[in-house]
């Protein structure tokens, strides 16, 4: 495990200039209303994109280790008005903030690896399948 005073792995890398946004959004299947968790959000451009989407009834979670990244993330919701957006500094593999059965759509966007470099994968999927609803 990473400590406070180093970035976590690839703190600050992010796929999401890479993709087709529209389309990845489309097939993950976001609506209004829903709630969204990206694990491990970086800066959280993820985050921003979807609460644009699900809009103001939905919920979006950004949790990361980075604590820059959720920083960046909060400025750029505040700029935004993005207040759908709740961004904690978190260790995945330790507690993801969130109620359990209550994530509609989870993202982990390029991130698992870094949770198996780190040894916490089956924690952090542990995490994931207690906050996300069933089916």
């Amino acid at each position: 495990m990473k400590t406070n005073n180093k970035k976590p792995t690839a703190a600050g890398k992010s796929s999401f200039d890479l993709i087709d946004v529209d389309k990845f959004f489309k097939e993950l299947n976001l609506q209004k209303g829903i709630s969204f968790l990206d694990v491990a959000c970086g800066r959280g451009a993820y985050c921003l994109a979807a609460s644009e989407i699900v809009g103001e009834k939905g919920r979006v979670y950004g949790v990361d280790l980075w604590e820059e990244g959720i920083e960046l993330l909060k400025t750029a919701a505040d700029e935004k008005g993005a207040g759908n957006i709740e961004a904690v500094v978190s260790d995945a593999g330790k507690q993801i903030p969130v109620d359990d059965r209550t994530i509609d759509v989870c993202l982990m966007a390029t991130v698992l690896h870094d949770f198996v470099e780190d040894k916490i994968d089956q924690a952090v999927l542990h995490e994931i399948v207690r906050v996300v609803k069933p089916g």
